[in-house]
């Protein structure tokens, strides 16, 4: 499958990812691209902010998280 962009692409791994059901989410700290492997998530909190870590193609990328 060829990706068009990094766009479809992550959006193609967060469905796939989010079909599993009990994927556990790990509260650490900031990790680096040589932890965990593709698909795993994790949250971390620093300076009062709350993030939320996921790795795809041995990379992290991240989003910030707040209260709903």
């Amino acid at each position: 499958m060829a990706w068009y962009n990094k766009q479809d692409f992550l959006r193609t791994m967060v469905e796939s990812k989010s079909k599993k059901v009990n994927s556990p989410i790990k509260l650490d700290k900031k990790p680096s691209n040589r932890d965990g492997e593709n698909g795993d998530r994790r949250i971390v909190k620093t300076n009062n902010k709350t993030y939320l870590y996921y790795k795809i193609r041995d990379e992290w990328y991240k989003t910030e998280l707040e209260k709903a």
